[in-house]
């Protein structure tokens, strides 16, 4: 089920675990070419340059992607206009709630309307960015169950409808990593053969750091993260919550 773009990657995490933080490290003079589809009505938590859009109607993720297909500009705030190099959507959860407010809640037919809700999902990521050529990264809050068989807390991405409950959001996209905030006892363990994994001095103080989970895991098991298989090496089962590393990474990996 998922897309032909080989660079779609869902972020995942509960809220506090560096999500949106992770596209900090974008360097300042490429910030004018994300286009940054906020669904979240927040401010990010960070300064940046990033051609951002605030989205209060889902098709107007839909219809930005349908411009960069079509190889139409965007206005930068500079008044520069963009071809984006990236897109992110923060986040995918909170655009479908827009979703169920706009078109289910004020529906005639609602299991019609339910119908719609995953049919925009499908269309959005099997006929529009299967098409991009550029990265397409969405983040996604998590919802989080007792699995009693296993006796292990397991988790989701937060979408409701039938998606939500059968193969999952995570089933469109290429890569799906995880973002939390760990101990730093519970990382050193991997701090000697990492690649991809730094401590700043802030990080050593606070004795915690924001990461990536890149790959499954015992500790990790109840996660739904996967990724093509070779991607990620066991020593790299964390790495610094960077969006530009992570792109980097998954480039080096599809150019062999």
């Amino acid at each position: 089920m998922e897309t032909n773009n080989k660079l779609t990657i869902l972020i995942e995490g509960v809220s506090g675990g560096g999500k949106s933080s992770s596209f900090q490290d974008i360097p300042v003079d490429l910030q004018k070419h994300v286009l940054f589809l906020n669904a979240e009505g927040k401010e990010l938590p960070f300064a940046h340059d990033f051609c951002e859009f605030k989205i209060t109607d889902p098709h107007q993720v839909t219809a930005a992607i349908n411009r960069i297909i079509k190889g139409k500009p965007f206005k930068h705030k500079s008044g520069e206009e963009i071809h984006p190099k990236l897109v992110a959507l923060d986040s995918f959860t909170f655009l479908m709630d827009q979703f169920v407010s706009l078109y289910i809640n004020t529906a005639e037919d609602t299991r019609g309307a339910w119908g719609d809700y995953a049919s925009f999902i499908r269309t959005l990521m099997l006929e529009k960015v299967a098409k991009l050529r550029i990265p397409f990264v969405a983040t996604t809050h998590i919802l989080q169950s007792d699995d009693m068989e296993h006796m292990e807390k397991v988790s989701r991405a937060a979408i409701q409808g039938g998606i939500g409950k059968g193969n999952g959001l995570e089933s469109y996209f290429t890569t799906v990593v995880y973002a939390k905030q760990l101990r730093l006892k519970d990382i050193e363990p991997f701090l000697a053969d990492a690649t991809m994994l730094t401590l700043t001095e802030e990080e050593k103080f606070d004795e915690k750091k924001h990461v990536f989970v890149t790959r499954p895991a015992k500790q990790h098991s109840g996660d739904r993260i996967k990724s093509p298989r070779g991607m990620f090496s066991t020593k790299d089962l964390y790495m610094d919550n960077s969006i530009p590393q992570l792109i980097t990474h998954i480039n080096n990996f599809y150019q062999g």
